[in-house]
């Protein structure tokens, strides 16, 4: 009994790891070098200047140049765009529904991060957006995050001009969670 407690234990530890919650966003993607990081990388380069040995000057520079690379791998992002279905609220990043289908969004911490997150997302082709339709963009409005999906069918079928192309756009707003 022990032993499957333990087991479950670890099991829902190491999920936490790695699932979204609410408040942050897991992704992957590149992270950019720390301060430390930089600063090290600094120092290196200081030491290069002043070694002699060509060989070592080599090292050193690879070294310092390891430092300054971004670094691949899951990126945390302080922010979570919130998706509300039928079944309770859920991080963007793990919807599998339509950004239709949603019953509201909305976003925790930092506006201009969570803006990073969904354009992260949206590159990623994370969004759900039914078949005629695509994402036309994501901006800030205010405090409030617009995402604007544009009817491609109607739009294309209608041989509207790129003057009516705003009828043709819906937008789903999200603002500061509660």
């Amino acid at each position: 009994m022990k032993n499957l407690l333990l087991i479950a234990s670890i099991g829902l530890a190491s999920f936490n790891l790695f699932a979204n919650d609410l408040y942050t966003t897991k992704l992957k993607g590149n992270s950019e070098p720390t301060v430390k990081e930089v600063q090290k990388a600094i120092n290196v380069l200081t030491a290069a200047n002043k070694t002699a040995s060509v060989s070592g000057r080599t090292k050193l520079l690879a070294k310092a140049r390891k430092l300054i690379a971004k670094k691949t791998g899951m990126v945390t992002y302080k922010a979570a765009i919130v998706i509300g279905t039928n079944y309770g609220d859920i991080n963007l990043a793990d919807y599998e529904g339509y950004l239709e289908d949603n019953k509201s969004i909305c976003y925790n911490g930092d506006i201009n991060v969570a803006l990073e997150v969904a354009n992260t997302l949206s590159s990623m082709d994370s969004f759900w957006i039914y078949d005629e339709y695509s994402l036309d963009s994501i901006e800030i409005s205010g405090s409030v995050i617009e995402f604007k999906v544009m009817d491609e069918f109607s739009y294309s079928d209608q041989d509207a001009s790129e003057e009516d192309r705003d009828d043709f756009i819906t937008t789903y707003s999200a603002a500061k969670c509660k």
